[in-house]
């Protein structure tokens, strides 16, 4: 028999709450954790529900003694930096389980200093809602190892449970990682409460054992199961993004390993809370990598390094034909990786790096894609010390999304993202310019708070939230007016009437000597242009624009450059990726002007 390694035992159901509202006791700032030990791998146990009765109204006295499953230790959170987390009180839980032939019973009981719940407004299930709220991951054929297109998450099951303002009762939702939707759970149930006197919230949830388990396959006494629960907590009441979570298996490194979870075992009617858990079995073993390794990518970045970019001109016949075989095939093999990331995982990738989770981060980026985009930032960031061109301009595709732009002049950025891109950027460059900043996937919050904080500037035309700045204190440039940074003259691409402005900006750069690169946003035409400066040497031209061809023609740069391609798919329903197929057909419907695909990390120079 083998000791529970996250599985405390306690007195029966009255403790599920005065545990932890003992938890206010522990001191609000706890001391740094940094070199301890790593936890255990956890596991803990269902015990069945025999002849008790579990009604769903957020109230768990009739509950039977159940072992917790512990979120208590500060070495689980994630998301600390900037005072986002003050200890214990703000943010810890535990998680009981017991179950019968037909549901899992779920109770999460969670101290947090304040409650946020999903407004009614903006309800839905799409999305990632900005509410606190628990995460439930069951991996049944216990064969998930990473993140990203790991086919051993077919199987698993994913369940967002949260409070909706004014709602009482709730229903279970089941998220569709793979296809970045959700559902409603058939014969599911949820109840939240709050005691705001203890400060302690309760979820209770029932879900039926046919929407956790695939195949008819039922449940029973041994079963076992790989679990991961996280609970989220929004501490901003206008941040859309959770600023502190605290997981499970959190605890086990010093990175999170986003493909590690811990494992459940069923157990019969027992009597009381188990003390001594039974042996588990191993997980079936990997016949290869779930995702591909890193010398996979660094061989993938060195094919393409070793190919360059072609300017496709009116003469060149098929852009498919006119890059050659060679690179066209290596440019597929990219686009075929970045088309099959999951695309929720993608969007929670940029909430952890905005959020600074640092530890999280750290987790994702050890393998597949978010390694590449790691790898070949590296490799930027090594360039751009001997990268400024004595004459003209040279401009960086960055690895996840954005462009560096380097001269003599002046060095900016243009929605420059991805993980440390702050870290890599932020002593090279003098401004950065955003054309779409409510996008999380085009911009670098902590960037843009240490440039904020030590006197750099970033344009922006709408407000956001950026955690510990007055929002009122970020300057903002106006659609259709014009502005000097570092001896360019940039103009700003947009609209502003009656009716607002426009959700995204474009912007028209110009050098002292004429030079001038425009960037399109998301809808800037040429008629947005200053009349002095309808000349233009570059056009980074996004693919998602409104109308792409048709800005790219009556642009007419002597270059232009596709934006929004080699990305993971972000946007929900009608709003699919731009692939290198449409890429391709963008830049032939965009003849007789000149373009060029640039992959991650690839740069060109241009002069006058």
């Amino acid at each position: 028999m083998g000791r529970s390694l996250n599985c405390r035992p306690l007195a029966g159901s009255l403790a599920l709450a005065v545990s932890l509202a003992a938890v206010a006791a522990q001191p609000a700032n706890p001391p740094a954790r940094r070199g301890a030990e790593p936890m255990a791998m956890p596991r803990g146990v269902a015990r069945a529900l025999g002849d008790a009765r579990i009604v769903i109204d957020g109230v768990v006295d009739e509950w039977p003694a159940a072992s917790p499953l512990l979120l208590l230790d500060t070495r689980q959170v994630s998301g600390t930096a900037m005072r986002a987390y003050l200890g214990p009180s703000d943010l810890s839980a535990q998680a009981f389980l017991v179950w019968d032939a037909e549901d899992l019973y779920v109770a999460v009981k969670v101290k947090d200093d304040w409650h946020r719940p999903l407004g009614a407004k903006v309800y839905g299930v799409s999305e990632i809602p900005p509410a606190d709220s628990v995460l439930l991951t069951f991996d049944p054929e216990r064969d998930t190892r990473a993140l990203g297109h790991d086919l051993g998450r077919t199987d698993d099951r994913e369940f967002w449970l949260a409070d909706v303002e004014g709602a009482g009762k709730g229903q279970v939702v089941l998220w569709n990682r793979f296809g970045g939707t959700a559902t409603w759970v058939e014969g599911g149930a949820l109840a939240v409460a709050r005691d705001d006197q203890l400060k302690v919230t309760t979820y209770e949830a029932r879900i039926p054992w046919k929407a956790i388990l695939k195949g008819g396959r039922k449940p029973e006494v041994g079963m076992v199961f790989d679990f991961q629960i996280v609970v989220s907590d929004f501490d901003e009441v206008t941040d859309v993004m959770a600023q502190t979570r605290i997981g499970w298996t959190f605890g086990t490194g010093p990175r999170i390993d986003p493909g590690l979870l811990g494992s459940v075992m069923l157990l019969g009617d027992v009597d009381g809370p188990v003390i001594d858990l039974p042996e588990f079995p191993s997980p079936p073993s990997p016949s290869e990598d779930a995702v591909p390794g890193p010398r996979y990518w660094i061989e993938l970045h060195d094919a393409l390094r070793a190919t360059r970019p072609v300017v496709f001109r009116a003469d060149a016949g098929d852009p498919r034909a006119a890059i050659g075989a060679e690179r066209r095939r290596r440019l597929e093999t990219l686009d075929g990786h970045l088309a099959a990331f999951p695309r929720v995982d993608f969007l929670e990738f940029q909430q952890r790096i905005h959020r600074r989770m640092s530890r999280e981060c750290a987790g994702i980026i050890a393998t597949g894609l978010p390694y590449y985009w790691d790898h070949v930032l590296a490799e930027v960031r090594r360039r751009v010390e001997v990268a400024v061109p004595e004459h003209g301009v040279r401009v960086f595709r960055l690895p996840q999304s954005g462009w560096l732009v380097l001269s003599k002049q002046a060095k900016f950025a243009i929605d420059p993202a991805g993980y440390d891109v702050d870290k890599a950027f932020y002593e090279v460059l003098d401004f950065v310019l955003l054309t779409d900043p409510l996008d999380m996937t085009k911009r670098n919050d902590q960037l843009l708070i240490r440039m904020l904080l030590t006197g750099k500037a970033f344009a922006s035309h709408v407000r956001f939230h950026l955690p510990g700045i007055d929002a009122s204190k970020v300057e903002l440039v106006q659609p259709g007016g014009r502005f000097d940074r570092n001896g360019l003259r940039i103009a700003v691409l947009g609209v502003q009437n009656e009716q607002g402005v426009s959700a995204s900006v474009g912007y028209h750069v110009q050098w002292p000597d004429g030079l001038t690169i425009v960037h399109s946003g998301l809808s800037a035409s040429v008629e947005q242009l200053p009349p002095d400066g309808r000349k233009v040497d570059l056009l980074i031209l996004s693919a998602e624009h409104d109308a792409p061809a048709v800005a790219g023609q009556r642009i007419a740069a002597e270059l232009t450059v596709l934006d929004d391609v080699f990305l993971c798919p972000r946007r929900p329903g009608g709003h699919p990726r731009v692939s290198l197929e449409g890429a391709f057909e963008l830049q032939s419907w965009l003849l007789p002007c000149a373009s060029v695909l640039l992959a991650p990390g690839e740069s060109w120079t241009v002069s006058r």
